[in-house]
């Protein structure tokens, strides 16, 4: 209930005492003795109604001055930032208008603390103890690094064999470069042996085609019409289904090589850290693990290089 001690009745002009039976009009809200209110039978400012009269808290003089006086005294004053007028510090709420002193304060809190979620934990709600294949979380996110909030649920679930396959898209779709990436590397030269045996068939029908449209001047019907029983068309088909297959294999079974391989390795080099005596066994993985920027650069830049070549070379083969 609104506490209207010190405020004046304006049927008698008394001030509200603590114990006083007060009534409030429903129209405007002006505070009444109930006895007062039921004496003239109405609202005091009943007249006012039709104007949209609204009734406000008056400053309150003997405990606002009071309390304004000593915050003044002893500095401790907060300005309220609707109406202006001074109030003591530790005020909730503003002694003339009544605003929220502390509103701007609580936002800024809430928003403090929302902001505390928007950080993601590396261990992506796994327990840093959590068991992964014999080793505790907290390592294989020390090893695993970037993004490791993604993969440890994913890798705990595997261990727990809750599910069975986890799909990669980064595996699908980038064959050799994700492994490279993620320094499987050769488990990354042996898939870029095979993509690059899967584009070989391209090339050789390429380089037929554009012989055929350089020497005979072939039209669409000649250009498109390789015999679809030969090795060579056999080949072809074959390498496609193969690229699509292993693609597939790889955004199934991509994530679950990853962990094999990051456990496999998280296992020795805790091991040779033991032997040598290295107290920093986290700060090790961290090291040896994680993902490798240089080593993705060179093998893009290589395989771009040999792409090119090769397509030089056949080049300078058809019309050399």
């Amino acid at each position: 209930m609104a506490n209207f001690t010190g405020i004046e009745c304006p049927v008698c002009k008394e001030k509200f005492q603590m114990a006083d039976d007060v009534v409030v009009c429903p129209i405007c809200g002006t505070p009444h003795h109930r006895e007062c209110y039921q004496k003239i039978g109405r609202c005091a400012f009943e007249e006012n109604h039709g104007d949209g009269y609204q009734w406000e808290r008056p400053y309150a003089a003997d405990q606002g001055s009071a309390s304004q006086a000593g915050a003044e005294e002893s500095g401790e004053t907060v300005p309220c930032p609707q109406c202006g007028t001074v109030n003591p510090k530790d005020a909730l709420f503003c002694v003339k208008c009544g605003y929220n002193l502390h509103a701007q304060e609580q936002q800024q809190n809430a928003a403090n603390y929302a902001g505390m979620y928007q950080a993601v934990s590396p261990l992506g709600g796994v327990h840093p103890d959590a068991d992964i294949d014999g080793v505790p979380a907290a390592e294989v996110a020390a090893y695993v690094r970037e993004n490791s909030h993604f993969y440890l649920p994913r890798f705990k679930a595997l261990a727990d064999k809750t599910r069975s396959v986890c799909w990669s898209w980064s595996a699908c779709l980038f064959h050799f470069v994700y492994f490279f990436y993620r320094k499987m590397y050769l488990l990354g030269a042996l898939l870029m042996a095979v993509y690059c045996a899967c584009l070989a068939p391209s090339f050789i029908i390429a380089g037929q085609y554009v012989q055929y449209m350089y020497t005979a001047a072939a039209d669409a019907t000649t250009l498109f019409s390789l015999d679809p029983t030969s090795s060579l068309s056999i080949w072809f088909n074959v390498s496609r289904i193969v690229a699509f297959g292993l693609s597939i294999l790889l955004g199934m079974f991509g994530t679950r090589i990853y962990k094999f391989c990051a456990i496999r390795r998280i296992k020795k080099v805790k091991e040779l850290a033991k032997k040598s005596g290295h107290a920093d066994v986290k700060g090790l993985l961290s090291q040896v693990g994680g993902v490798s920027r240089v080593i993705l650069v060179i093998v893009l830049g290589l395989f771009f290089l040999s792409y090119m070549g090769t397509s030089f070379f056949m080049a300078l083969n058809m019309f050399g």
